[in-house]
């Protein structure tokens, strides 16, 4: 009997676990490290990114050539991803974060 007893008290135990709400601590400055790249950085990054920019430009190209694509479709696409080159290029090669997350999270 006591056994029975200990083992549905270890049952509504457990599930009582299991179901409670976890959350991650969170601390106002959490990702909000302020990083600057060298020159040598810079030139890096830039490259990769121009050689990406290039490299989706043929790609959307293709997808026009194949029908896949409208031309003003795919004109537009090309000129949001250069505009968004040029976000970078004014923030250093470093990516605003933040801006993907605010409408999901609040900050203090």
């Amino acid at each position: 009997m006591k056994k029975i007893v200990a083992t549905i008290l270890l049952g509504f135990l457990s599930i009582g676990y299991l179901l409670s709400p976890v959350q991650a601590e969170s601390t106002p400055d959490q990702g909000a490290k302020k990083v600057e790249l060298t020159e040598v950085q810079k030139k890096e990054v830039k490259k990769l990114q121009q050689d990406m920019l290039k490299t989706k430009k043929e790609l959307i190209g293709k997808y026009i050539e194949f029908g896949g694509l409208s031309k003003e479709k795919g004109e537009r696409i090309t000129k949001k991803m250069e505009a968004h080159f040029k976000e970078l290029e004014e923030n250093g090669y470093i990516p605003n974060w933040e801006r993907y997350h605010r409408h999901h999270h609040q900050r203090d």
